[in-house]
């Protein structure tokens, strides 16, 4: 007998059967519930993975999506002396610096002045009190008092940093063995118009000897950097010349001469644009395969059938594609300068149709990649444009 069983008026109900039943029907819905979570789970990763991969192809867009960041110019200094091995200048260019070859010679560099004490046996030695007088270029003089409160090596440095000046103390260990720390002045401005000089006045009275001074002997003069480039003169106060060359900042390093050759560098262009290829692809198989039907077993990727993923699918096929509107030059279309697709939806780079069009017309090539235009009322500010702007 079972031991469900009820007996009177539903005698002839199968109770247990009923009650396996309802709770084979209530498991099901349980396994429902928890594949429809696992489901919900697998978009949501599969959301965070698309995320991240647009993150990183925004971030490879970002270097190409300006004309400054899109175009790279390159710079070499040949020294004129084979046998000379210094260093002469360093070259940062812009994309706005223009090929071409400018004759250099420095002279000179730009310095900045040098003081320094005589020798004391000690950082705490005490020194005279008095006034010790700055004067930096044709500045107004500065004083330090000198009194009980800071007459010694180290009161004086203290008191000079913190004034505030263009000036930096720092002690210097020469080795003496018996008077080895000397105080060290140096300016932190270069160029003639920075000459520091210093001098210490002691009190003076008909009724004792006044006492020896601090003295501050230079030992490198301030001076402006001289240089020479395409024959004609400069004069700089500092060793960083940004206003030379166009688009060209020098950063003289000593004196010597050579030749500063400027060119695009068209490998590192090229570099960048293939990086951005590979990124696309990245994506563009990733939503292949996340929107994806097999015809034969009918299985889905697991984005399939959502049409937001769909409609970015599309947005990013048609970039590719889509003719660029709003730019100057012969090139409005990525497959005119070496960019197609494929039959798999990704694109290949032929590099050599892309070094073409650089030596073309390297700008026009950056407009393919960039936002650029300009607006007719002065209160608007250009941003950017799509293929729907008017």
């Amino acid at each position: 007998m079972a031991q469900n069983a009820v007996f009177g008026i539903n005698s002839n109900l199968d109770t247990q059967d009923i009650i396996n039943k309802m709770v084979s029907l209530e498991a099901r819905s349980m396994d429902l519930v928890e594949a429809k979570k696992q489901i919900e789970q697998q978009k949501l990763a599969s959301f965070q993975e698309l995320k991240n991969r647009l993150q990183t192809f925004k971030s490879v867009v970002t270097t190409l999506n300006t004309q400054s960041r899109f175009i790279v110019n390159k710079s070499v200094f040949s020294n004129n002396s084979f046998s000379d091995s210094n260093k002469v200048v360093d070259i940062t260019t812009t994309s706005s610096a223009s090929s071409g070859t400018y004759s250099l010679i420095v002279n000179n560099l730009a310095t900045e002045s040098k003081l320094i004490t005589s020798g004391y046996a000690e950082t705490t030695t005490s020194i005279a009190s008095g006034t010790v007088t700055i004067v930096i270029g044709s500045s107004a003089s500065s004083t330090v008092t000198i009194d009980s409160t800071n007459n010694t090596l180290d009161g004086l440095r203290l008191a000079i940093n913190n004034l505030g000046l263009d000036v930096k103390a720092s002690f210097l260990n020469d080795g003496d063995a018996t008077n080895p720390y000397r105080l060290l002045i140096s300016g932190t401005q270069t160029g003639s118009s920075g000459t520091v000089t210093m001098s210490h006045t002691t009190p003076q009275s008909p009724f004792w000897t006044a006492s020896a001074g601090v003295t501050f002997e230079t030992t490198q003069t301030a001076r402006d950097a001289s240089l020479s480039l395409d024959g004609v003169s400069i004069t700089k106060s500092s060793n960083t010349v940004t206003d030379v060359i166009s688009g060209a900042a020098l950063k003289l390093q000593s004196a010597g001469s050579g030749t500063i050759s400027l060119s695009t560098d068209t490998e590192a262009i090229t570099t960048k644009v293939s990086d951005f290829v590979d990124e696309y692809n990245d994506i563009s198989l990733f939503l292949a395969e996340q929107l994806a039907l097999d015809s034969e077993t009918e299985e889905t990727g697991v984005l399939f059938g959502n049409f937001a993923v769909q409609n970015l699918q599309q947005i990013l096929r048609s970039s590719i594609s889509s003719k660029v509107t709003g730019i100057s030059g012969d090139y409005t279309y990525l497959s005119q300068i070496g960019i197609t697709t494929q039959s798999d939806g990704t694109i290949i780079l032929d590099t050599d149709d892309f070094s073409d069009a650089l030596v073309g017309d390297i700008e026009n090539v950056s407009q393919l990649f960039s936002s650029n235009g300009s607006v007719t009322n002065s209160s608007v500010a250009y941003v950017g444009f799509t293929s729907d702007t008017e």
